[in-house]
């Protein structure tokens, strides 16, 4: 038996299971993490993922459209809070795969939006996203306004949103050295491969749906010109 892998089985967080009860996410312990980070096994990583990719894909697909209504109603809450609040633990790629998960089932179905805002997932999500550094990823910076977009389609979930002060936060994580290789464009036609140029576009989208946001919008960009002219 490998002792080592057991060891790091046992040292991981639990692991999400999507047939068991709804549980409270529990974040990674830090001092688990002496002298190195752990990471979600592999195999196990590859099986979420393909997991996730599957729900992402029933969600947009009308065969599932009855039975995907209630998919939300389970475990699968909790699941994607203990994936998008451990992002350092099961890495970039799941914790967006869990937040598109959210942002197309709240598109797909726009009336449910209070639901997953009574059971704490959309507050794991904005702390996620604009209180913690999010992952330094070109795919994570692209898709932040989309997921913006889909948590503020109620009164409730705007007003949550702007109580982050999100641009402030996020200008100052985009302005970081650590995220500047991510912002690099590509060298290539695809146009996908500005991921400043693209993330400016959706965010100005994003202030097209939300008008009330332009304020707070353009208060943080005058304060981040203001503090690197300093």
């Amino acid at each position: 038996m490998d002792i080592s892998r057991e060891s790091s089985m046992e040292n991981s967080p639990r692991s999400p299971d999507l047939s068991e009860e709804a549980t409270q996410p529990r974040p990674v312990d830090p001092s688990l993490c002496k002298g190195a980070m752990l990471h979600c096994l592999p195999q196990r990583a590859a099986l979420l993922k393909s997991m996730l990719n599957f729900l992402k894909k029933a969600i947009q697909d009308p065969t599932f459209t009855d039975s995907i209504r209630h998919v939300m109603d389970g475990s699968l809450p909790s699941t994607l809070k203990h994936i998008i609040s451990n992002a350092e633990y099961y890495g970039p790629s799941l914790f967006l795969l869990a937040t598109d998960v959210v942002t197309v089932y709240v598109f797909q179905e726009p009336s449910l939006l209070t639901s997953l805002q009574d059971n704490g997932l959309t507050d794991v999500m904005l702390h996620a996203l604009l209180v913690r550094k999010v992952p330094a990823t070109r795919e994570v910076l692209g898709s932040l306004p989309n997921v913006f977009s889909a948590l503020c389609l109620n009164t409730r979930g705007l007003a949550a949103f702007v109580k982050c002060c999100p641009f402030e936060q996020m200008f100052k994580v985009l302005l970081s050295p650590k995220y500047l290789a991510a912002m690099r464009r590509r060298r290539s036609s695809d146009p996908m491969g500005d991921t400043a140029s693209n993330l400016g576009n959706a965010m100005d989208e994003l202030m097209r749906h939300q008008p009330s946001l332009k304020h707070d919008a353009t208060a943080a960009i005058i304060k981040v010109c203001w503090h690197n002219l300093l």
